[in-house]
């Protein structure tokens, strides 16, 4: 009997010793729950604790999708500039090689003219001379065509 009680007094330690566990564990949560609700300040902004706390982490996969979008419109302004450069860079060229164009085609059309020709030709002293008269121009009679057709 004696040692029915001191089981039930044991028992009864025990069970004060597991409320009083929970209650400190209650307790625990309870200050949690008001550290967590209480107003975000600066300071904890600058030592990162509020990256630690229930809402902000619930809303990672949010935050991070937002991070990805950013940086994808931030990758695809450089690009968008890029791109650009390279247009204006090409525009330039393409400005400078009509000018070249122009500059050759000038060229050209001074060297073709017939006086320039005959120049060069006194210059090399190559057996070819200008001619005087017109060209000949070489008739077929009709006749003979009519003849070779058939």
């Amino acid at each position: 009997m004696l040692a029915d009680i001191a089981m039930q007094e044991e028992g009864e330690v025990g069970a004060s010793a597991t409320l009083s566990n929970l209650e400190s564990e209650e307790e625990k949560e309870k200050n949690k729950e008001k550290k967590d609700k209480r107003k975000a300040s600066f300071r904890d902004l600058i030592d990162g604790s509020i990256l630690t706390r229930d809402y902000v982490i619930e809303q990672l996969p949010f935050l991070l999708f937002i991070m990805l979008l950013a940086m994808a419109y931030i990758a695809n302004k450089y690009n968008s500039e890029k791109m650009i450069r390279e247009t204006i860079a090409i525009q330039n060229e393409l400005k400078e090689l009509k000018c070249e164009k122009i500059a050759v085609q000038s060229e050209l059309m001074s060297l073709s003219k017939q006086s320039e020709i005959a120049k060069l030709i006194d210059e090399k002293k190559l057996d070819l001379y200008l001619l005087i008269e017109p060209p000949k121009k070489i008739v077929v009679p009709s006749t003979k065509q009519n003849t070779i057709q058939n």
